[in-house]
């Protein structure tokens, strides 16, 4: 019998592995077909909570084609796990898929070939990708194939292997024929080329020089002298990074700046396909870290793939990293107020304490102070059974303040503005409005969230339109989820540093400063 019953803590990796370590598919005649079942749904349960897990991947499709003997059983999960949302954008994950095909379809040249070109088209730009060109490449010529076309595809990309493949590309250049080289459009994936006519790939003879031949090796060699020089750009960055895949082992400081550092690089150079690609290699190994899901997130947005940046909110781990929720949250809030409310009036049975604030928030800004109440009250009582005393605290807190406003407005936003007014003759609107939102920003982003909260409090004082104090609102909230993103990054490096509490005040004021 085996202990195939899911942890009592479903984040339990240890757990995890101890139940999956009590079998093996080379015994799957001793287990149950009951067993067999259990443990195929415990695998579903596991990769649904940790799908970045590679190897638990190959693992699964291993035992499913134990139990079942049917070889598409195991590749329908290769598949799933080769999927754009979950590790399409992995070359462990490519390199464990080519591995089983190799091993278990050995005849299947067809099926081999195609699941190389596959890998190829989908991480060939990767920079650790060379010696999967390699072996897509030996497979050509194991099958009595011209790889030219390989070669060209691989010189395209700024590879680790680079100076290596274009070197061996030289070597077979003059047994390719001119057909060969001129015949087929460099733009045309693997995928394609593979599907051609056999007559147009070609055989190893040697060949006569022409015009159209030598423009395709020239234009060729240019491609191969421009990623000589991305590589160079690149290799700063792509030499610090230690791993690319999953590990329950957290990257640590210095790798999550590098990841950041990378993208930022992509960014400014305005390649939004190299800044997608770099940020869906960070979020492999950095699955755990809200920061690396956020900035994706915020970058998709302001470049204005709305639809794109959904996916990212919806693909992160939120039961893991709950702050994403809020994110969450806050961006459908601008662009679906439906699933906005959804996800606020899920947020507010939560039993954590920046959820309910953020879910009763919600409520009081589109002027629903009863629900707002409702929340926070349940809340405090659900917060107080648990022993959270402090969680219950801050939740009483923010009801008093919904429940009693302590100031009127003249006493707040507009008398800070006439005493600003001291310092700088200014029309009260203007003031408030360039410090807040002024570019650059005159003052550091915790001082402009509690002066955004200001302006609008003045704002609504005012006679503006609704659709502006709309506007306002949404980009107040903009600022504060803004700084709560960048605390909880300042916050979480600290505590890995070990920083004294006495100098971390000091240094939030100084990290602002770049903000």
């Amino acid at each position: 019998m085996f202990g195939i019953n899911s942890p009592e803590n479903q984040y339990d990796y240890a757990a995890w592995q101890k139940i999956f370590s009590n079998y093996d598919p080379s015994t799957i005649s001793s287990i149950s077909q009951q067993n067999q079942k259990d443990i195929a749904e415990l695998y579903e349960k596991f990769l649904e909570i940790f799908p970045h897990l590679h190897i638990y991947w190959t693992k699964y499709a291993q035992f499913q084609l134990a139990a079942s003997g049917v070889i598409d059983d195991a590749i329908k999960i290769f598949e799933r796990a080769l999927e754009k949302n979950i590790l399409f954008y992995s070359i462990d994950m490519w390199n464990e898929f080519i591995k089983f095909i190799v091993s278990n379809m050995q005849e299947n040249k067809k099926m081999i070939r195609a699941v190389y070109a596959r890998a190829l088209d989908a991480v060939g730009w990767h920079f650790k990708s060379g010696s999967l060109w390699t072996q897509a490449i030996d497979f050509e010529l194991q099958n009595s194939r011209n790889p030219f076309f390989y070669y060209a595809k691989s010189v395209k990309n700024p590879t680790s292997d680079l100076v290596k493949l274009y070197k061996e590309m030289q070597t077979i250049i003059p047994k390719t024929e001119t057909e060969i080289i001129t015949g087929n459009s460099l733009d045309m994936t693997l995928s394609e080329y593979i599907n051609l006519p056999e007559a147009r790939l070609g055989t190893q003879i040697v060949a006569t020089d022409d015009k159209n031949r030598l423009e395709i090796l020239s234009q060729v060699a240019t491609t191969y002298e421009r990623s000589a020089a991305l590589c160079r750009e690149i290799l700063p960055y792509e030499s610090q990074i230690t791993r690319d895949y999953f590990h329950f082992i957290t990257p640590d400081e210095a790798q999550i700046s590098i990841w950041e550092q990378y993208s930022t690089w992509a960014i400014e150079k305005g390649n939004n396909e190299a800044a997608v690609r770099i940020f869906e290699r960070a979020v492999i190994p950095c699955a755990h870290i809200d920061a690396i899901w956020l900035e994706y997130a915020f970058y998709l947005e302001d470049i204005g793939k709305i639809e794109e940046a959904r996916e990212v909110y919806e693909r992160m781990p939120q039961d893991i990293l709950k702050r994403c929720k809020v994110y969450h949250a806050a961006f459908e809030e601008q662009y679906n107020k439906e699933k906005a409310s959804e996800i606020y009036q899920n947020l507010s049975s939560s039993d954590f304490v920046e959820e309910v604030l953020a879910a009763a928030n919600y409520f009081h800004r589109i002027q629903d102070d009863e629900n707002s109440v409702k929340v926070l009250t349940e809340a405090q009582a659900r917060l107080q059974a648990a022993n959270d005393s402090n969680g219950a605290g801050v939740v009483n807190a923010r009801l008093m303040d919904i429940q009693w406003p302590t100031q009127p407005v003249e006493n707040s936003a507009v008398s800070i503005v006439k005493f600003c007014q001291l310092a700088e003759n200014d029309d009260k609107n203007t003031l408030l409005f360039n410090a807040v939102f002024g570019e650059p920003a005159p003052i550091c982003l915790e001082d402009r969230v509690q002066l955004a909260v200001l302006y609008y409090e003045l704002i609504r004082t005012l006679n503006v339109s609704l659709d502006f104090q709309t506007q306002l609102e949404m980009k107040v909230q903009q600022l504060k989820s803004k700084l709560l993103w960048y605390r909880s990054f300042f916050d979480q490096n600290q505590l890995i540093n070990e920083v004294p509490p006495e100098r971390i005040q000091q240094n939030w004021e100084k990290y602002q400063e770049g903000l």
